[in-house]
């Protein structure tokens, strides 16, 4: 709790008649979309990737920087497009650099670059 007050202050904690609830804020997606640049090392950042690729590559990548193991049924119920667009949208963004995959299709993970 002290941990927790330091960081967060008494604001983080609400009292309630049968409970206490914490809310510690959870902003590690918004730091990281600060952070995504193209791999030529532009420093205009996210702006400058989004504009050159499509809607769709550009909602892949958003849906890869919030989940790294996001599977590919997973993004079929995210996104509004077919699979074929999918997974031409992965083979775009792999070619590019943007993206690569660690590990087996099964137990891997997705590394932004």
């Amino acid at each position: 709790m002290p941990r927790i007050i330091q960081t967060y202050g008494k604001k983080a904690y609400e009292f309630r008649e049968n409970a206490i609830v914490v809310k510690v804020p959870f902003n590690w997606i918004n730091i990281m979309s600060n952070k995504v640049g193209n791999k030529e090392g532009n420093k205009a950042g996210n702006k400058s990737v989004i504009e050159s690729l499509t809607d769709t590559q550009n909602k892949i990548l958003i849906e890869i920087r919030n989940n790294p193991n996001i599977t590919k049924a997973r993004r079929i119920e995210l996104l509004p497009v077919g699979k074929t667009t999918i997974d031409k949208g992965i083979s775009t963004l792999k070619k590019k650099g943007y993206i690569e995959r660690v590990g087996s299709n099964k137990s891997g993970y997705w590394k932004l670059l």
